[in-house]
């Protein structure tokens, strides 16, 4: 029974109709998005086929379109528009127009309509640390049933969901590493929950760390609720067993850590410098330690490391060839044994070719560069504000250090986008938010604004 996709898009309908697009975005699509699995679709023979996700933005995003008249244009918009537009003229050259309507669907609901709600929705409603609590709270609820999967092998999302979607592939099989199963959730991979439960943690770090407490103080955990759900953010981490995240994270704590300083310009330049130091090393290290062929490493471990550094020596050529706009989605070549393709710049270098590659950076060091500098040389007047957005800033820097050891699929894909919109909107406000921790700015509890009246 896959129509029951159409549930979903009915309640956020009604909810945004009803109360509002912020109650909508926050209690119908988030929990959409963090806790329904992705790879579950309602297979359409010649259509898109919907997810829970995408029949939760799509009523959001027609519901918002009165809202573009405020709406305050930059330049990300125009990398984020390049990129999706990039997406689907590879798919029409290479796969033809049944697939280039596809993927234009799918950049959609996966990039533009999060992209767009995130940057005129969130900061506008006066809601920002709501938001950040239900994004945490959700990630918390999803791992319950993690505690299982460890356990027992059984992801507890794909075979109830999976009810539903008979015939439909149910994510990657199960991993076991160090007589453990690593744990995906809803994620479909264990590497890809490891992503999103490393941006929880530094959510949930910037909502439990005081605003005037210093440095020092971003190390320490309050045994109280709060605290407590960043444990179990960090003991969810754990149970993926997945580096690439974990190394996104540490860097991503990094990149946290000067807001808290009472000179947060000149922590920022130390941080710079010890990442660039600290980046020599670890590639170095990296670099020795795959020298090896992977078949004849001396632990899993290093055998998925070697094969990650193999995929950029065997896929090289093939990216070449597949020139400015790629190989499209479906069609690229694969190298035997080397089906799945673990870093998403290559990946995104195979499918959308050399302008999808660069256009996506320009993404990242577009919004990273902005959040930061809005950080560090406007006029914030409140610890706060400045702290949220090196908050926001250390979240994407840890998703886009992640990206070097996975693709950016399903969930991730959507959040990614959900938080560059989010930070251009923090970037384009000329005051501060009314209040970080008082009264929430009322909104129309209505997208339109008509009156129930007959004339």
């Amino acid at each position: 029974m896959p129509q029951i996709v159409l549930v979903v898009a009915v309640i956020a309908f009604v909810v945004a109709w009803r109360y509002s697009l912020e109650v909508a975005l926050r209690w119908v699509y988030l929990p959409a998005l963090l806790l329904s699995p992705n790879y579950y679709q309602w297979v359409i023979d010649g259509l898109p086929d919907p997810t829970f996700q995408d029949m939760a933005i799509l009523p959001l995003g027609l519901l918002a379109v009165p809202l573009l008249l405020k709406w305050r244009f930059s330049i990300t918009d125009v990398a984020v528009a390049l990129f999706a537009a990039g997406a689907v003229i590879s798919s029409w050259f290479r796969e033809g127009q049944a697939d280039a309507i596809n993927q234009a669907y799918d950049i959609i609901c996966q990039a533009i309509l999060p992209y767009c709600l995130g940057k005129i929705i969130i900061e506008t409603s006066g809601l920002r640390r709501k938001y950040v609590q239900q994004i945490v709270l959700l990630l918390a609820i999803g791992l319950i049933p993690a505690l299982w999967e460890a356990r027992m092998g059984v992801n507890v999302y794909q075979s109830g969901a999976g009810v539903f979607f008979p015939g439909v592939p149910a994510g990657w099989h199960i991993q076991s590493r160090h007589g453990l199963w690593r744990t995906a959730g809803p994620f479909g991979h264990a590497i890809l929950a490891g992503v999103m439960l490393a941006s929880g943690i530094l959510l949930q770090r910037w909502l439990v760390t005081p605003a005037r407490t210093g440095i020092k103080g971003l190390w320490r955990i309050r045994w109280d609720s709060a605290g407590r759900t960043l444990l179990l953010l960090i003991g969810g981490s754990l149970l993926t067993q997945s580096r690439g995240p974990w190394v996104g994270l540490v860097l991503g704590l990094c990149c946290l850590a000067p807001a808290w300083s009472p000179r947060p310009l000149q922590a920022f330049a130390k941080m710079a410098v010890f990442l660039l130091i600290f980046g020599a090393i670890t590639y170095s290290v990296f670099d020795q330690y795959t020298e090896v062929n992977r078949f004849q490493a001396q632990s899993e471990e290093q055998s998925t490391a070697a094969y990650r550094r193999e995929l950029l020596d065997r896929y090289q050529v093939i990216a070449e060839r597949g020139g400015l706009w790629g190989w499209g989605r479906t069609n690229r070549p694969v190298v035997t044994g080397m089906e799945s393709v673990d870093n998403w710049y290559l990946l995104v270098r195979l499918q959308y070719g050399l302008a999808g590659l660069y256009l996506f950076l320009s993404i990242q060091v577009l919004v990273i560069f902005r959040i930061y500098r809005s950080a560090l040389t406007r006029y914030l007047a409140s610890p706060e504000e400045r702290q949220f957005r090196f908050t926001l800033g250390a979240v994407l820097v840890s998703i886009s250090v992640a990206l070097g050891t996975v693709y950016l699929g399903l969930q991730v894909f959507s959040f990614f986008f959900l938080l560059v919109g989010w930070a251009e909107a923090c970037v384009l406000q000329r005051t501060p938010v009314q209040a970080l921790e008082g009264e929430p700015v009322k909104i129309s509890r209505r997208p339109f604004a008509f009156e129930r009246v007959l004339a």
